[in-house]
């Protein structure tokens, strides 16, 4: 009995395609694990992503316009310039950002971020020293090797990909071949089932059903237009979500999202408010609410900053926040948030957790 089966297993599953399953996920456990493996160092602030730079940039820009300490802003900029490259060429990437954030909507930050890239490139555009680290010459003979190796193991892994994709259009092949059967016996006319039968007229029975026989709970139009649901936690730096609001054509109507407004302290950005904003493609124009911590909140200088982008909101959990352009609305629900707390900073004032449920919907004015 064992051995039949143990026959019939080996006619489906070919013995080569089980050594090339095995031999590909074990080249692939070298490659990843042992030569090439992921290492996290510290970097420099111009190798960042180009979300997270342009992040930064916007952070600098809020402290600029909070501030207007011009060389403070230089030196944090300063940051951005690759070895070789001039401050010139930041500030042509700062005036970037602000005609993207402008072209989005977004103008009143995309005012700010050019207000930073005016003041960039007032300076005097020459070369700001780097320190590079020191020649290489001495790691040239093993940098050499190493790349040998890498290549060779490149090739091998191409050629393996190469013959497993050749033994699997192999056995497909064989299957669709057609085998040699035995003469086939005549036989008496077989009497259909009783499970054949009732499934039949089960089948019968059932006939066809539409889309309008099934009830929905949600709008059509709000289905539509999408539900998302974001969440914040702390060390997610530049935390900036959006999400594209389309009809069910794929007629694209405007964006949603959620980014960080306010942060407080060092390090890991600890925020203390979030904007929860709406664009309006037909409208042309960005609407937006900031949701703050109890501490924000209760300060008057900060409450008023902030008010300078929308309508400063308490972050209670539970509470909802509607925002209305000229054709599209969105709701925005604050499903659950966490205050978190370090040192000398003043209870509930940044959010460790903070997550929201936006709704969009087509606008009833």
């Amino acid at each position: 009995m064992m051995q039949a089966q143990w026959g019939t297993l080996k006619e489906k599953v070919p013995f080569s395609l089980v050594v090339a399953l095995i031999a590909g996920l074990g080249l692939g456990l070298l490659i990843g694990w042992v030569l090439w493996p992921v290492q996290y160092t510290d970097t420099d602030l111009y190798s960042l992503r180009e979300r997270e730079r342009a992040a930064y940039v916007e952070l600098v820009a809020d402290a600029y316009a909070a501030s207007g300490d011009q060389q403070m802003a230089i030196e944090r900029l300063q940051k951005l310039v690759k070895p070789g490259a001039s401050l010139q060429e930041v500030a042509d990437y700062v005036a970037e950002v602000a005609a993207e954030r402008r072209a989005a909507g977004r103008v009143a930050e995309g005012e700010r971020i050019q207000m930073l890239a005016s003041a960039a490139g007032a300076t005097q555009p020459t070369p700001v020293p780097i320190v590079t680290t020191p020649p290489a010459e001495a790691e040239e003979p093993r940098g050499g090797l190493v790349g040998i190796v890498r290549i060779c193991l490149i090739l091998l892994f191409v050629l393996l990909i190469i013959v497993g994709l050749l033994l699997v259009v192999s056995y497909v092949m064989n299957r669709r071949r057609p085998r040699v059967s035995r003469p086939l016996v005549p036989s008496r006319q077989r009497e259909p089932s009783v499970e054949r039968v009732k499934l039949a007229e089960e089948e019968e029975q059932v006939g066809e059903w539409t889309p309008e026989d099934v009830e929905w709970d949600i709008p059509a139009e709000s289905l539509a237009l999408g539900h998302f649901v974001t969440t914040f936690e702390l060390g997610d730096d530049g935390y900036d979500e959006s999400f594209g609001i389309e009809t069910e054509t794929g007629e694209f109507l405007g964006e949603c999202g959620v980014a960080i407004s306010e942060v407080i302290g060092s390090g890991t950005e600890k925020p203390v408010a979030f904007d929860i904003w709406l664009f309006d493609k037909s409208d042309i124009r960005t609407v937006t609410t900031v949701v703050v911590s109890r501490y924000a909140y209760e300060d008057d200088a900060l409450r008023a900053k902030l008010g300078a982008k929308g309508d400063v909101v308490l972050a209670e959990e539970g509470q909802a926040v509607s925002l209305e352009t000229a054709t599209l609305q969105v709701r925005a629900e604050i499903i659950d948030l966490d205050y978190g707390s370090e040192g000398d900073l003043p209870e509930e004032s940044f959010f460790s957790k903070f997550t929201v449920e936006l709704s969009p919907s087509k606008s009833g004015g």
